[in-house]
């Protein structure tokens, strides 16, 4: 199977215990960084890539096996899911629609944009029969937004709906990838780069605001675990432990960072503070100072080894910072 690296994912953090100890030795002191304090969950997140995403109010979601479950304040709790839609997650996002603040769930059956605020499902695009992997939304079309999702089949679908009820507008399937989907993200306005996909062989399609493929990146044999874009640049991370950083204008490889010495789980970008974090089998979290126009420099500036965790999540909250863990029933937090 293309996931089945997930199904041994008890028999990956029991080695990890075994192996954390060379980890710690590439550690540099001068950029440890210590958590600020554990959010206790009571619920562990499921081992799948970018397992954590936050909210515009603070919220940080994850997905535990079928179900999606919101961090707040006063505890975590789940989304109502219809249970005719119900499967393994295997991409969660959190987003907004015109002030909403929604969570695009996607499992094998079916992609649901919920409103998290009212525990409310707000669409559903069923997978008709091919297992959907990851979804993306996109918000630079006026008054429409676009749904994208990466299939198993290397299909990516197309979905235009209207911003005011979500109805339908538009939706088509193409077979964009030779292998399964992993990773979507959607593009900065501006920059010519709407949204950028990847796969499980390591290729990578740049979409351009017409919503047409324009250019590939490949890196045979190495899956694309996460996808970001900020700037004028697409980073994405692979299962070998490295990032590259590419020109958004014309997908050209400007670096490639060795930023893990194993799998990359999961990938986020702080657009307030212009910081590109990592999470990796290694039990390594990285942050990284990502280039501006006056210093193109990538630099790495903290880090931090968590122990015996199996690290699936990072993601911001203005100068927050969490990441999560499968089999771990809180999320670290940082102070950046």
């Amino acid at each position: 199977m293309v996931f089945s690296h997930f199904a041994q994912r008890r028999e990956m953090k029991r080695r990890i215990r075994c192996c954390c100890d060379p980890c710690e030795g590439l550690v540099d002191p001068s950029l440890m960084m210590e958590p600020s304090r554990a959010v206790v969950l009571k619920i562990s997140p499921s081992p799948i890539y970018n397992n954590l995403t936050s909210s515009e109010e603070g919220c940080f979601t994850f997905a535990h096996k079928e179900d999606v479950v919101v961090a707040r304040a006063l505890g975590a709790v789940k989304l109502t899911q219809a249970p005719s839609n119900t499967a393994l997650v295997q991409s969660v996002r959190a987003d907004s629609i015109r002030g909403r603040s929604v969570v695009v769930v996607t499992n094998k059956l079916a992609t649901t944009i919920f409103d998290f605020e009212r525990d409310a499902p707000l669409l559903t695009i069923p997978s008709d029969g091919v297992d959907a992997r990851a979804s993306t939304l996109l918000h630079s079309f006026q008054d429409l937004c676009v749904v994208l999702i990466g299939y198993l089949s290397g299909e990516v679908g197309v979905y235009q709906l209207q911003t005011v009820d979500l109805a339908m507008i538009a939706s088509s399937r193409t077979p964009i990838h030779g292998a399964a989907v992993t990773a979507l993200a959607c593009g900065v306005s501006g920059t010519g780069v709407s949204a950028v996909s990847g796969d499980v062989n390591g290729d990578l399609r740049f979409w351009n605001d017409q919503l047409q493929v324009f250019a590939s990146q490949g890196a045979a044999g190495d899956c694309v675990t996460s996808t970001v874009t900020f700037g004028f640049y697409v980073a994405a991370a692979y299962g070998s432990g490295t990032v590259r950083l590419y020109a958004a204008a014309n997908a050209e490889l400007c670096v490639s960072i060795a930023a893990h010495s194993r799998w990359i789980n999961a990938m986020a970008y702080c657009s307030s503070l212009n910081l590109l974090a990592t999470v990796g089998e290694d039990c390594l979290v990285c942050v990284w100072s990502m280039p501006t126009a006056n210093d193109r420099r990538i630099q790495l500036i903290k880090q931090h080894v968590e122990p015996n965790r199996l690290l699936t999540g990072v993601a911001f909250h203005g100068k927050l910072m969490a990441t999560a863990a499968y089999d771990s029933d809180y999320l670290n937090t940082y102070t950046l």
